[in-house]
């Protein structure tokens, strides 16, 4: 059977060549997600995934899948020492960025980025610098390598193993790494900074403010980046720069498509690729499925804020459910934490739902979102408009872009008021002109000539011709039966990545608003440096691994597929000699997309990620736009100084890893024009974006009944992500006064009330 599988590939895409060998970089969180259902179908399509996991992760888990072939290696950090880093950086952008002026957040971001970039470095060392992990995919016979660029280093073992890299992201901040590495051009003047929170009509001022953000963002990603050129300098002796490596891929794949982005200069090797996730909704579960029903004409509203904020104060909470009981809708809401003492009859409360299902079900009138990717691709597809409540990392700034694009209103979290949540979704719910744009951006989203995921790996192929694989830590292997999994071991633990994580967390939610801005550059600062720690640990666990390096070596691998957002990647495919494939959502200011993959971000139209600009950017936004992306090219390049060591220290010649990561031939991008601001692209930069959106499935019957409820006022879904798992119990009272003005009912995702 599988040989049918693999000749019916090459009658189709693959062409000429055989079915091939994958090598996946490691990545974590959502960027795993999307990446797990690319590989998903290059195994339906005939190829062997290999996927390099480390002994220390949170999301990768080995054996998740036994269709993969997963390849552990060990890292010299722990799960608890990442999860301690985002929750720094959730903490900072939720509770003390507010508070710090523009100098302290630039400040805050750099520390936290540095530390990130220390744990990145882990995954580098443990993959380039371990000998056993080395030899082995050299002789793995990889054809390409697929990574996320936010994680360096996947660049540098492409290079090794002399293979094509492709790319998968969302985007970087400012586009940075797109800009400086991919080349794509981004002219400040019309295309907003990522993450400036501008939109493609920027008044001058605006635009100065984007030229500036780009600036800035430039320097902070230049700063950062420092450190990964000194890495890939001493790994592959000589001179070596972690934007020249990331400029080497193939393919960009970015996660987005014009649904989502402003009008912009794209290049040929850059393809939005949004929405690779989505799918038709499925039933829903009976109980569910009563609970939607019981809505009635009313309808329902799905809830969630994400996986990472399953709790939040107690003030909060009881807001948001005064809110959802003054609304005739049914609320299904996603959430973990203590049940709010405001909470009405017509909201019910899930630990978990199936956001897509419920999305896809027409009694849904609305979603009340933290503005995760995923979640927006979802809603895009299904035609669902939006309530957002963003809270950290890019989640503001895909919020501006539904905005601009008429699709959605956006709430503060810490500042929202019962009346707010409630006048947010009765004009979502009730002016038509938000349902008319989000069926809009869906029907554009749906008029394709290819589906995101069937795009994502065309592309992959076309740049391997013949093979594939994935790396990924030891403790996780068998995530999936479908992979091959490789363990190394990681002189950290998981409890390492879970503590970096809340650390992140705890400082986007709960500091940034303390801080000005250089005290949040420093915060930033230090965060990064916790996940180069981290980074580091895992590259030490591959390339430093004779044993590790020699059975790779001998895999016979065709590709390295990884996301740059962890180091050693690059210097893995350098060592196999295999081609590198990243895919990522992006990198702050598009550090890595620009310098290391070379795509052109002209800061004068191009807003920087996470700027939270637009395409339309005013002048003083373009100045703020361009001096963002200096701030983040400076901080990049301070970040990177440390990769920069361990990569020339492995290869025994000045190396950088920004030119380890240009040597990626593919980046897949996880976003897509839908979601995307019009931008120069480059042919080997590809936007997925939306990878993960698959039709509605049915609801439980509970939350079916619920939604049934609602009628012809139908529901909201309100989520704030997988990673917000709580809240002060003021706001989540504040949302739950709010949700109870409105007539829709909700559906609650995600939190763990306290």
């Amino acid at each position: 059977m599988r040989l049918v599988v693999c000749f019916l590939s090459l009658l189709t895409a693959f062409g000429p060549g055989k079915c091939g060998n994958v090598l996946v970089w490691f990545t974590e969180g959502s960027h795993w997600i999307n990446l797990k259902i690319v590989l998903e179908t290059l195994i339906d399509r005939g190829h062997n995934v290999t996927v390099l996991v480390p002994d220390a992760s949170l999301f990768m888990h080995a054996k998740e899948s036994d269709r993969f072939s997963y390849q552990p290696f060990n890292v010299s950090i722990s799960a608890q020492d990442i999860e301690d880093s985002f929750e720094d950086f959730l903490h900072f952008s939720l509770y003390e960025m507010e508070q710090l002026n523009l100098l302290q957040i630039y400040i805050k971001f750099y520390q936290l980025f540095s530390k990130d970039l220390d744990l990145c470095f882990a995954y580098c060392d443990g993959t380039l610098k371990s000998r056993e992990l080395m030899d082995k995919l050299q002789h793995g016979k990889f054809n390409v390598m697929l990574s996320d660029p936010i994680y360096p280093c996947s660049e540098a073992l492409a290079e090794k193993l002399n293979i094509p890299i492709v790319y998968t992201l969302r985007f970087s901040i400012a586009n940075t790494l797109e800009r400086m590495c991919g080349q794509i051009p981004a002219p400040p003047s019309f295309v907003p900074g990522t993450m400036s929170k501008l939109t493609d009509k920027m008044s001058f001022t605006e635009r100065i403010k984007n030229m500036l953000f780009y600036l800035s963002q430039d320097a902070l990603a230049i700063s950062l980046w420092k450190k990964v050129d000194k890495y890939y300098t001493e790994y592959f002796g000589r001179p070596t720069s972690f934007c020249e490596m990331t400029a080497k891929a193939d393919i960009w794949l970015i996660r987005t498509y014009w649904d989502f982005e402003f009008p912009r200069p794209f290049l040929p090797n850059f393809k939005y690729v949004g929405g690779l996730h989505c799918t038709p909704a499925k039933p829903l579960p009976k109980d569910m499925e009563e609970f939607v029903q019981s809505s009635g004409d009313d309808g329902i509203v799905v809830f969630t804020l994400g996986s990472l904020v399953n709790n939040m104060t107690k003030d909060r909470s009881n807001t948001i459910a005064s809110a959802l009981a003054q609304i005739p809708q049914k609320v299904l809401w996603r959430y973990d934490g203590e049940k709010p003492d405001t909470l009405s009859e017509n909201t019910r409360i899930y630990k978990w739902i199936p956001q897509n299902d419920l999305l896809g079900h027409p009694k849904t009138r609305a979603f009340i979102t933290h503005g995760g990717t995923n979640g927006i691709y979802e809603a895009i597809y299904h035609g669902v408009p939006m309530v957002g409540i963003p809270l950290f990392g890019d989640q503001p700034d895909n919020l501006v872009h539904m905005k601009a694009k008429g699709a959605a209103v956006i709430m503060h979290f810490n500042s929202m008021q019962i009346q707010d949540l409630v006048d947010g979704l009765n004009a979502v719910i009730n002016d038509p002109s938000y349902k008319e744009n989000a069926m809009r951006l869906s029907r554009i989203h749906h008029d394709r000539p290819i589906k995101p995921l069937d795009e994502t790996v065309f592309w992959i192929e076309f740049v391997m011709r013949n093979k594939v694989l994935v790396l990924d830590p030891s403790p996780f292997t068998k995530e999936s039966n479908r992979f091959s999994y490789q363990h190394f071991s990681v002189y950290m633990t998981t409890q390492d990545m879970q503590d970096f994580l809340n650390e992140l967390v705890h400082f986007s939610v709960y500091e940034t608003d303390q801080l000005n801005l250089l005290q949040i550059q420093i915060k930033l600062y230090e965060l990064a440096s916790k996940h180069q720690d981290i980074g580091l640990s895992y590259c030490d666990g591959i390339l430093k691994s004779p044993k590790l390096m020699d059975k790779m070596r001998n895999g016979k691998f065709d590709v390295v597929l990884s996301e740059p957002h962890f180091p050693c990647s690059d210097i893995v495919a350098e060592e196999l000699n295999v081609p590198l494939v990243y895919t990522f959502q992006f990198s702050i200011a598009h550090i890595v997309e620009r310098m290391c993959g070379q795509i052109p971000s002209p800061p004068s139209f191009v807003p920087a990620g996470m700027i939270k600009l637009t395409d339309k950017m005013s002048f003083t936004e373009r100045i703020i736009n361009m001096l963002f992306y200096l701030s983040q090219d400076a901080f990049a390049i301070l970040v990177w100084k440390r990769m920069d060591n361990y990569y020339t220290e492995y290869f025994g010649r000045p190396t950088s890893s920004c030119e380890m990561m240009g040597k990626a031939d593919i980046w897949l991008i996880r976003t897509y024009w839908d979601f995307e601001f019009p931008r120069p692209f480059l042919p080997n930069f590809k936007y997925v974006g939306g990878l993960h959106c698959t039709p509605a499935k049915p609801l439980p019957k509970d939350m079916q009944e619920f939604v049934q409820s609602s009628g012809d006022d139908g529901i909201v879904v309100f989520t704030l992500g997988s990673m917000i798992d709580k809240m002060p119990k003021e706001t989540s009272n504040m949302i739950a006064s709010a949700l109870a003005q409105i007539p829709q009912k909700e559906s609650f995702m995600a939190i763990r009330w306290r």
